[in-house]
Formats: structure tokens, C-alpha cells, sequence
């Protein structure tokens, strides 16, 4: 019996965030049946190209936690037929996810997409900045590359895509504060918009941007994107030695960035600090989890897919975030 009374099935859980994200749930009290492709004692097999699978599965479960990056939404579209809850925290492109959530009609599941650190909880930190300057014609977003730190083939072939699917990139500024100082982003994936809703956009411009905590790589990057060279940076740059899952996720210190101006004046900014990007992704994603079953306790009927700001205010998860090594900052 687990100490929280909840069980929850992760999925891809013999890939790197997938076996971070159960061994969080675990430290943190829950009952985790890991969920995989390949046979392997104590691993359910659930196979995305065969959905039965995951229905199979998802007796006794209270919640879905789903880092595969699958951009057909199957397991999403499983549990919102099916039921239970299910977080995403894969970064699917947005536009899929947004997709997701109007051709949904009906169902018993409630599915939570773009959640995690960048997006989720940096989501919060944007809706919370907005409602506070409406006035704001401009977000910024910026999110930590490390070299040294815990990642997927996955994750990085994705930030492979985003930097050289152009010549050349546009940067801004963040002023991170220590121990990352003030670092220049390179903008990417301006389709995704932060990944939300034109709901709270309202028309406004999203800068969406990233910069690499080792001061060595970040001048190398800012270089040939001043060259217009970037777009030449082969593949396996990025995934090489990636995919190992390692005995520990890396602690390496990191800071994303959200801000928001008017006529390219800053209003204001927070940093969201922690220690290493799988281990806060892993742990936003318990108290996503958390906050999705105790909405279901008080809104049984609630169904559907939903991103976090549309269910969730900053004020609410903030204690639950920073007890959890979460600290966010005005800038």
C-alpha cells in the first residue's frame, strides 16, 4: 500500500525521464507501476502503437504520467475515452496538444497537457504575470540547456530541431541573477508560442528562448548564430551519450525565465531556480498530479484537456512547488 493511498502508471519508464519521473513518485509515497515497450521484469507492457495496452492497464489507477513523446496523443486520447487523470509533460508540439483539447467531445478522463517545468510551471509563472499586467504587449520565455545534465535522446534531438531550423536567431537578454548571472537567449520555436493559450495571449507576442549554463558552449552557439552558422550544427552534437539512464538525475543549477513587456520595456520578471531539469520536471509533475486528483475529488464531472494555467493559479501550487526545491524570484 503506498503512503499517499495513489497509484500511478508511468509510462515510458525504461527511457530517461520516464525512470526519473517513477522514481520521484516513489520517494514521494506513491504506489508506480512502471509501464514500457520492452519485456522486462516489473515493467507492464503498454505499447502506444497498440492503445489496448494502456486500457489494459489502467485498472486501479489514479493517474497517467506520460513523458513519451508521441505526437498522435494516443495514451491522452486513451484515458480521456477510459478515465483516470493523465499528466503530459512531454512537450508536444503545441499546436497538437491545442488540437487535442477541440476535438474532444465527450468522455470521463481528465487530461492535463504542456505541463512539467518549461512548459507547466513556467505556464503558471506567465498567467500570474499577465493577470497582474494586462497592459503587457510581450512575453518573454527562456529555458536552461546543459551539457552536463540528465537528458534524453528525446528531449535533445528536440532542441536540435529548434536551434538549426534557422540561419540565424534572434536573442534577448535575461537577467537570471546568481549563480547563472545575466545571459543573452537565442529565440526558437516561435510556433509554439510558450505552448499557451491564444485564450491568455490575447494577440500579445511571445519570445520563446534558450540559453546554455556553460559559459564555454553558450559563447560557441552565440558565435555561429552570428555567423549564421548554426543551422549546420550536426545532430549528434546534441544526442551523443544521451539516453542512459543514469543511477541519479544530475543536480546541476538551473533558471528559467519569464517576463513581460510593453513598447519593449520590461514590466517584470521571475526566475523559476532549481536543481537539474529532469529532477524539477519530475517533481512538477507530482504536484500537477497531486492537484489534478484532488480536483477530481471536488469536481468529479470535470473532463477534458486543459493546460495548467486553465486549471491551476501560481498562489495554489506555489507552496507545493517550493516545498519541493522549487524557488521563484522577482527580477
Amino acid at each position: 500500500m503506498s503512503q499517499t493511498g495513489h497509484k500511478v502508471l508511468v509510462l515510458g519508464s525504461q527511457g530517461v525521464l520516464g525512470t526519473v519521473l517513477a522514481r520521484t513518485f516513489a520517494d514521494e509515497g506513491w504506489e508506480v507501476l512502471r509501464a514500457g515497450r520492452r519485456p522486462e521484469p516489473g515493467v507492464h507492457l503498454v505499447d502506444l502503437d497498440r492503445p489496448e495496452t494502456l486500457r489494459d492497464s489502467l485498472e486501479g489507477v489514479d493517474l497517467v504520467a506520460n513523458p513519451v513523446p508521441d505526437e498522435r496523443l494516443v495514451a491522452e486520447e486513451v484515458v480521456l475515452e477510459r478515465g483516470p487523470a493523465l499528466v503530459n509533460m512531454s512537450a508536444v508540439p503545441a499546436a497538437r496538444g491545442w488540437a487535442l483539447k477541440r476535438e474532444t467531445a465527450s468522455g470521463t478522463g481528465l487530461v492535463l497537457i504542456h505541463a512539467g517545468l518549461v512548459p507547466g510551471v513556467t505556464s503558471l509563472l506567465a498567467a500570474d504575470l499577465l493577470r497582474r499586467h494586462p497592459e503587457a504587449d510581450e512575453l518573454e520565455l527562456a529555458f536552461t540547456l546543459s551539457a552536463s545534465g540528465t537528458s534524453g535522446k528525446g528531449g535533445a534531438g528536440l532542441i536540435h530541431r529548434y536551434l538549426t531550423a534557422a540561419r540565424h536567431h534572434g536573442t534577448f537578454r535575461a537577467e537570471l541573477g546568481p549563480p547563472l548571472g545575466p545571459r543573452t537567449c537565442l529565440e526558437i520555436g516561435p510556433e509554439e508560442r510558450g505552448w499557451l493559450s491564444d485564450d491568455l495571449l490575447s494577440g500579445r507576442a511571445v519570445r520563446l528562448g534558450v540559453y546554455f549554463r556553460e559559459r564555454a558552449l553558450q559563447g560557441l552557439f552565440l558565435t555561429l548564430n552570428a555567423l549564421r552558422m548554426i543551422a549546420g550544427t550536426p545532430r549528434l552534437t546534441f544526442v551523443a551519450g544521451r539516453g542512459r539512464v543514469p543511477p541519479e538525475a544530475s543536480r546541476e543549477p538551473i533558471a528559467d525565465w519569464v517576463a513581460v513587456r510593453r513598447g519593449g520595456e520590461r514590466l517584470a520578471a521571475r526566475v523559476v531556480h532549481g536543481r537539474g531539469d529532469y529532477r524539477m520536471t519530475a517533481a512538477s509533475t507530482v504536484v500537477f498530479g497531486e492537484g489534478l486528483l484532488k480536483l477530481r475529488g471536488a469536481e468529479s464531472r470535470r473532463t477534458g484537456v486543459f493546460a495548467p494555467e486553465e486549471l491551476f493559479t501560481l498562489e495554489q501550487l506555489r507552496p507545493a512547488l517550493e516545498r519541493r526545491g522549487f524557488e521563484i524570484i522577482d527580477r
